[in-house]
């Protein structure tokens, strides 16, 4: 049957019922957004649920009242009561765990080495670097270390590692962990800050990954939104120690953004959309101001609107 004659039929019959079949104006678009504010509100319902059945589960009240189901027949015969139980456990199991991994940032453990033809017997000391960003942690870090020389016994060396690039291990490490020369003496040789190396490793990796989440949270919260500049278009990190941003509205202005490794503000550079005039107030009054990259959504979007 031919569509055209279909679409006629249909047409003709929704014109015998009264019924408009014209769209109006931008109804898909309301549509779309009524949809997506459905969504943003189950997953907000979503996330309040869970925290507070976890809330709950991890009380000492809920934990005692839990504990009292063998001296009440009449809730020890309840079908959810082993279900609840065993939610409650996980619970405080997984309350524990965090509350270690934040109260110990680092963790040490000894390992064996599969290699047969490992040193000091395969033995291999590890490191375990926790980060924790916003409100959960990121997967740890590793540093393995062993003794490769017996005649320099309890000098430690790298052996393997899951640190990123961006954190300049190797330069720390012969702060650090200075190993001598084959031809030095023993009793010569410089001594060695295990602690120190640590600390600065986890130093750097939270400030990277801080620097990582912050962009992607201001990438998020200013993405498609009118600032003083306009529709921001996009903002990304351009260096592999995330301390350079670059900042794009729609039209071709841009800003490049250079950070401290605290996350300040430390030089702007904004151009127009001719990419030749550059805002000079506006870099002025980003640096000056000792901005952390947090802050710059406030700034962008009401603080300050002479962006042009």
């Amino acid at each position: 049957m031919d569509s055209s004659a279909v679409m006629d039929d249909t047409q003709l019959a929704a014109d015998s019922m009264g019924l408009d079949t014209q769209q109006e104006p931008g109804w898909d678009t309301q549509f779309d957004e009524e949809i997506q504010r459905i969504r943003s509100q189950i997953k907000s319902l979503t996330s309040r649920r869970s925290l507070l059945t976890s809330s709950i589960l991890s009380s000492q009240r809920t934990t005692t009242l839990l504990s009292r189901r063998i001296s009440q027949p009449h809730l020890a015969e309840h079908p959810f009561l082993d279900h609840v139980i065993d939610l409650s456990a996980a619970q405080i199991k997984h309350s524990t765990l965090q509350l270690h991994r934040l109260c110990t940032g680092c963790t040490t453990f000894l390992i064996k080495d599969p290699d047969p033809n490992a040193v000091d017997s395969n033995r291999v000391f590890g490191i375990r670097i926790e980060v924790p960003v916003g409100d959960s942690f990121l997967p740890p870090y590793y540093i393995f270390l062993n003794r490769p020389s017996t005649a320099y016994k309890g000098l430690l060396k790298i052996h393997r590692h899951t640190i990123p690039p961006a954190i300049p291990l190797a330069i720390m490490a012969k702060k650090y962990l200075p190993f001598p020369a084959r031809d030095t003496m023993p009793e010569k040789a410089k001594k060695q800050n295990l602690g120190g190396l640590v600390r600065e490793v986890r130093r750097e990796l939270v400030g990277w990954c801080l620097r990582k989440q912050a962009v992607e949270n201001l990438d998020k919260n200013l993405r498609g939104k009118h600032t003083g500049g306009g529709i921001l278009k996009n903002v990304s990190i351009t260096d592999a120690e995330a301390t350079c941003l670059r900042l794009e509205w729609e039209g071709g202005k841009m800003a490049r953004i250079k950070l401290s490794k605290n996350g300040i503000v430390n030089k702007a550079a904004v151009f127009g959309y001719d990419q030749l005039k550059r805002d000079h107030t506006l870099e002025k009054n980003l640096v000056d101001r000792g901005l952390c990259v947090n802050e710059l959504v406030r700034v962008l979007t009401r603080d300050i609107e002479g962006i042009s």
